[in-house]
Formats: structure tokens, C-alpha cells, sequence
């Protein structure tokens, strides 16, 4: 089993009070926050936010304090993955996306909405989290 870890961050408009969701490239129903390996010599933070300036151009800050671990087990190919991926809470200004080519949407959402939008229940508990922390 291979094991990755990556970070992302739950990404929150302090303008219109709204967070980023992503759609991913390979799945229409697949919601997500943004997130990414962690490269050798890069913190956490630092992945989180060299991800989402790749996944997203956004330019964010990140808020101390916030920090969750979620863990899941997936296969690609004819490998099984073990990753953790660290997540931060951001926030940022602007609304101004420009996604990558491993997603084919974004929405800037309320939180209830982002909730109901969100895919997975890990994602749906990681928004809680960072709105209680809010």
C-alpha cells in the first residue's frame, strides 16, 4: 500500500461570506475542497497554499488556529492508497477563479449550500468544523 499525504484548505470569502467548492475533472458528482501533495522540504501550509494558487490563482491567507486530518483509502489502478490530507481554514477577497485542468467547476457558496453540495461526509464534517471556527 502506498501511503500520501497532501494538504488543501477550506477556502472562505470574507466579502460575501461564502466557500469554495471544486468539481473534479474525472467525476460530475464529485465535489471537493482544494487540496494537493505535499512536496519534499514544503510544510503543510505551504502545500495548502501553493494547491490552491495552482488548483484555483486565488492568493489567500491562512487562518491560525484551524488544523484537521482527514484520512481515506482509495485505488488507482492496481494500487490501494492510504492518504491523509491536512486542511487549513483561508480566507481571501476575491472571487476571481481560474480552476486547473483537474476540475471542471467551482461554485462560491453559502454555507448550507456548500454543504448539500459537498461530496463526501469527511468534507461535510471538515465545513463544520471550519465554520464553528469562524
Amino acid at each position: 500500500m502506498v501511503k500520501e499525504h497532501s494538504a488543501g484548505a477550506v477556502i472562505f470569502n470574507t466579502e460575501t461570506k461564502e466557500f469554495l467548492v471544486l468539481r473534479k475533472i474525472y467525476r460530475s458528482d464529485y465535489w471537493e475542497f482544494p487540496k494537493g501533495k505535499i512536496d519534499k522540504n514544503e510544510t503543510a501550509e505551504q502545500a495548502a497554499v501553493r494547491e490552491v494558487k495552482e488548483e484555483t490563482n486565488l492568493d489567500i491567507k491562512i487562518i491560525p488556529g484551524f488544523k484537521e486530518t482527514i484520512k481515506y483509502f482509495f485505488k488507482e489502478g492496481s494500487k490501494f492508497v492510504n492518504k491523509d490530507v491536512i486542511f487549513f481554514i483561508a480566507k481571501t477577497a476575491s472571487k476571481a477563479v481560474t480552476i486547473s485542468k483537474e476540475h471542471t467547476a467551482f461554485a462560491w457558496l453559502s454555507y448550507e449550500d456548500a454543504l448539500k453540495t459537498l461530496t463526501f461526509k469527511d468534507s461535510k464534517n471538515l465545513l463544520k468544523k471550519a465554520k464553528e471556527a469562524l
